[in-house]
């Protein structure tokens, strides 16, 4: 009896020490495994790597903690990322530590700020606009910004305001791009003010972000247009004019008076946009303004919005030895035929610039006609059938 249950703890010892070996063996497997992911970080199958460590989770934290605390490399970088996926409160206080650690690469803590972005959290959102208003580097700042406007709450909107006043172009530009997605009306002003960034991209990018914020922008760009900066002029009759505001008609015509070409292009550019009846009369009246380039203008908007109460007026124009050529191109593209026997006897005088536009005129006149015919043949041979 002794010696049957001396036989049999010895079999239950035997096994218990097997279950043991083979749960050793089994870690030792795992650290291995994530070591040989960890060690792929930095190579073209870091995505794949980074997959597997996710499955994996808290075991991984630890091993990726310590190739964060590197603090440069793409092994590190890629660190913060995968953490923040795998989202314990350890892993996330590792990625908040690289994000404020001044003594890592940059690009560190640039990763860390996109890792907390990814996250969509709200509770991220303070370290987020700690970094992008103290840290020295604009990869940082840029990160931050565009990690806020992923998570877009309320409380992210004056900290990526303040950005469009930061020291470098890219960070302006990400907060313009940011604050179109988020379309707060408190930025509405601000990016009026862009208009007048020294940098040019930003200077097209604001308008373009402005368009999407609806009726509300109409006054504030009303004001730019008296606002004594051509770039804000220039921004605001961009947006009127994309919008097609009678409101901004007067304002953009004595714009066409500016001393600056490119606010006058950029006001009779809006003005043929909205081609509000009620604009013609007073452009006609610029036909006999003192200045030549005002002149040109008026002349180029009323052929833009083919107005045919032009016609009289663009063709006594055409004698104007500075903008007659202007009057000519206008007539052509107005297509009225009272403008033919002025512009054929222009047109004799081959070497002036009057003459070639008004061989011009003719030939788009001819073309459209030809063009019509053509139509109306189509259409008539449609009806018949």
């Amino acid at each position: 009896m002794n010696n049957k249950l001396f036989a049999l703890s010895c079999i239950v010892l035997l096994l218990l020490g097997t279950a043991f070996g083979l749960d050793q063996e089994g870690k030792s497997d795992q650290e291995k495994k994530i070591a040989e992911l960890i060690g792929n970080l930095g190579t073209r199958y870091w995505e794949k790597a980074a997959d597997r460590l996710v499955i994996i989770g808290e075991a991984a934290v630890d091993p990726l903690i310590k190739i964060l605390n590197v603090g440069s490399g793409r092994p590190s970088e890629n660190a913060n990322l995968i953490l923040a996926r795998i989202g314990t409160p350890k892993a996330m206080d590792a990625v908040i530590g690289a994000l404020k650690n001044l003594t890592f690469d940059f690009r560190v803590r640039a990763y860390a700020a996109m890792a907390l972005g990814d996250t969509g959290s709200k509770k991220f959102v303070v370290p987020l606009i700690e970094v992008l208003q103290t840290d020295s580097h604009w990869w940082v700042r840029n990160f931050a910004v565009g990690s806020l406007g992923k998570i877009g709450s309320e409380r992210v909107v004056e900290p990526i305001i303040g950005a469009l006043n930061d020291d470098n172009p890219y960070v302006r530009r990400a907060a313009v791009s940011i604050l179109g997605e988020l379309k707060p009306d408190k930025a509405i002003l601000p990016l009026i003010r862009s208009f007048q960034d020294e940098d040019w991209q930003i200077r097209l990018q604001a308008p373009d972000i402005l368009l999407e914020f609806g009726n509300k922008i109409q006054e504030p760009l009303l004001d730019a247009l008296k606002v004594d900066n051509k770039w804000a002029k220039v921004g605001a009759a961009h947006v009127l004019g994309r919008k097609g505001s009678a409101d901004a008609v007067f304002p953009l015509i004595s714009m066409l008076e500016d001393q600056d070409r490119m606010v006058r292009d950029e006001a009779a550019v809006a003005l043929s946009r909205i081609n509000f009846k009620g604009a013609a009369s007073p452009i006609l009246d610029l036909l006999k303004h003192s200045t030549s380039y005002v002149r040109e203008e008026a002349a180029w908007v009323l052929g833009e919005m083919r107005s045919k109460d032009a016609v009289s007026s663009l063709i006594q124009a055409l004698d104007d030895g500075d903008m007659g050529w202007m009057a000519a191109v206008s007539l052509g593209k107005i297509g009225d035929e009272l403008a033919i026997e002025p512009l054929k006897k222009k047109m004799t005088d081959q070497d002036s610039q009057v003459g070639r536009a008004a061989a011009w005129a003719l030939a788009r006149m001819k073309s459209n006609l030809k063009k019509h015919q053509m139509q109306g043949v189509a259409s008539s041979l449609c009806f018949s059938q």
